[in-house]
Formats: C-alpha cells, sequence, structure tokens
C-alpha cells in the first residue's frame, strides 16, 4: 500500500508492462478513506491524489517494480 502524504498529485512510478507480461491491479482510496478508482493490468505509472491510497497486487508471474520518493509511504497491506 502507499500512501500520498504530500498536498498535491503525485506520481507512483511502475515498469508494468503488457508487452513483458508484468501487470497489477489497484484500488485507490480518497483520503476519506472510501473507494475511488479500480483497475486491472494498467500499464506505467499512477497518479495519486493528495492524502490517497493505493493497493496494489502484482497479477503476473513477473514482478513489477514500483519506484516513489519521499511523497510515499510504503507499508504491506493486509
Amino acid at each position: 500500500m502507499f500512501t500520498n502524504q504530500l498536498t498535491s498529485p503525485q506520481t507512483l512510478t511502475s515498469n508494468a508492462s503488457k508487452g513483458a507480461l508484468s501487470m497489477f491491479d489497484y484500488v485507490m482510496y480518497g483520503a476519506d478513506g472510501k473507494p475511488e478508482e479500480a483497475k486491472l493490468n494498467p500499464d506505467g505509472n499512477l497518479s495519486v491524489s493528495k492524502g490517497s491510497q493505493v493497493v496494489v497486487t502484482v497479477v503476473t508471474d513477473q514482478p513489477v517494480t514500483f519506484t516513489y520518493g519521499q511523497a510515499f509511504q510504503a507499508s504491506p497491506s493486509g
């Protein structure tokens, strides 16, 4: 789970690619904890609104690497 700690939207970068068969699903929750968006098998990057959380699940055998800066707090979900 990644939480945007800043007061502006931030980009969560990934190397996900349908061509490389490395994909993930996600659900994004707003600062109020309500679901905002869910997508299956997106490519690339996510824009995460201020205060929002995104839960990602890798759905392929190939790993997906997420790159983020100090704007995000990363923690295991579960």
